[in-house]
């Protein structure tokens, strides 16, 4: 179910990123909610989010399925992710082909470099988490004869991407973000602690390496977020709500991770497109 939500608040985003304030101030009405216009929809569409995310959150408390600490460490990852593809709304692959300021990446290279990097933390996590399933004596080093051998023909994917167009880098994160959150949301509270040794020449505990798969994005987002209004100014009022509703969905969806129970996620997803739907009346009739 939650594909069927992240198509419906992809869906709100698509029509109100684009909109300048005028068009934000454009009759629409909820209820007795008829003052404020447009924007008041990214509103109600975040109010059903959080509404979600906490019924959810209420059912596997009642349930006995809490989520375990991957999958809530993973959820927060989520999140981070949800906000980058907002903050690259409507950035397009000649935006961001323009060189930046001095001493700044272009926005592909960043984006090359954070997917690189998280491919790598997979692939590091995921072989110690093997080898301690197996019973095999750890932690061994993980180098570049462990990373190629991890994903073979795919390393180049995630890998060789710093002359690829943003959409081409941007594509290969997506696929590698599901494959991550899929793969590592069984590790056991336990296993948190089994150990790695990656560059820094020191094991490292899963617990870590978990956590750097969002600390590490957010560095980067910052970075990317600067370039991108080196060569395009400030975002819209617009593009800043899409963004917050983006997040908002990679809360709920975070909340879900795991969930034995995600129907609610469906009458959620409904109610919003009903919302999107009077939202593109109120704009073109």
């Amino acid at each position: 179910m939650t594909a069927e939500l992240a198509a419906a608040v992809t869906a709100q985003c698509a029509v109100i990123a684009p909109l300048s304030e005028t068009d934000l101030e454009r009759p629409w009405a909820w209820r007795a909610y008829d003052d404020e216009g447009v924007r008041f929809s990214c509103f109600r569409v975040l109010e059903e989010l959080r509404m979600l995310a906490v019924h959810i959150a209420d059912g596997r408390a009642r349930a006995g399925t809490l989520p375990s600490q991957a999958q809530r460490i993973l959820a927060r990852y989520h999140v981070a992710f949800r906000e980058l593809e907002g903050l690259l709304l409507l950035v397009g692959d000649d935006l961001a082909a323009w060189p930046p300021g001095a001493g700044q990446w272009p926005l592909p290279a960043v984006l090359s470099h954070i997917t690189s990097a998280a491919a790598g933390f997979f692939a590091v996590i995921s072989d110690a988490q093997r080898r301690h399933r197996a019973g095999e004596p750890g932690p061994v080093r993980f180098d570049g004869t462990a990373l190629t051998a991890f994903y073979g023909e795919d390393l180049a994917r995630f890998t060789d991407l710093e002359r690829a167009p943003l959409s081409a880098v941007l594509a290969a994160l997506r696929g590698l973000h599901g494959r991550v959150v899929d793969g590592l949301s069984g590790i056991t509270d336990a296993e948190l602690a089994v150990p790695s040794i990656w560059w820094e020449g020191e094991p490292m505990p899963a617990r870590f390496r978990l956590h750097r798969f969002e600390s590490h994005l957010r560095q980067h987002m910052i970075q990317a977020e600067r370039t991108l209004e080196a060569v395009a100014g400030a975002p819209s009022e617009a593009r800043r709500l899409a963004r917050m509703l983006l997040a908002a969905l990679g809360d709920a969806e975070g909340a879900a991770l795991g969930a034995p129970d995600q129907s609610a996620a469906g009458e959620t997803a409904a109610a919003i497109r009903d919302l999107t739907a009077g939202v593109r009346a109120a704009l073109y009739g």
